[in-house]
């Protein structure tokens, strides 16, 4: 972890990828749909005056290779549980 940093809790407290993300979500009863990934928010860039070019490079590389440190899966109710009240 880099000096200067927090666990940044809450929000660090679980890690999953994609394949853990959609197991826990079709363990819940529902339906993946899609799964994102990509590099948002990162902790010192815009404090330290800006992400330097390295750094917008391996940002762009990432999402390029579906890589990053934000996941995000949209997931449904199956049509028989919103039926079924």
């Amino acid at each position: 972890m880099p000096r200067g940093h927090s666990w940044g809790l809450p929000h660090h407290i679980w890690q999953f990828n994609p394949k853990s993300l959609r197991r826990l979500v079709e363990s819940c009863g529902l339906l993946p749909e899609d799964c994102y990934t990509g590099v948002l928010g990162v902790i010192g860039a815009y404090e330290r005056g800006g992400p330097t070019l390295r750094e917008r490079l391996v940002w762009f590389v990432a999402r390029k290779l579906g890589l990053g440190n934000r996941l995000m899966l949209i997931a449904r109710k199956p049509v028989s549980a919103i039926a079924n009240g």
